[in-house]
């Protein structure tokens, strides 16, 4: 999305999509409904959000690598349980 909120288009004209890439969208976010671009799908069904209370754990699993901002590092793919 370029920064007025419109698709980015590529030199054919056609909307540009992020393969393997995932988009989570919120009301927050996104507050009208919005549509799905050419190539986009719904992943899924659309559901509530999961609220984590106090004294709750919720474990969470990376499905690539990506950079820890806070400690500077890379971080490899991998799945602790």
């Amino acid at each position: 999305m370029d920064k007025e909120g419109q698709p980015l288009l590529t030199h054919f004209g056609q909307v540009k999509i992020l393969h393997g890439e995932k988009e989570i969208r919120t009301s927050e976010n996104y507050p009208e409904p919005f549509p799905l671009y050419p190539g986009e799908e719904l992943d899924g069904k659309i559901e509530n959000y999961l609220i984590i209370t106090q004294n709750q754990v919720l474990r969470l699993a990376a499905l690539r690598d990506f950079f820890d901002e806070f400690f500077k590092v890379n971080i490899k793919f991998c799945i602790i349980f």
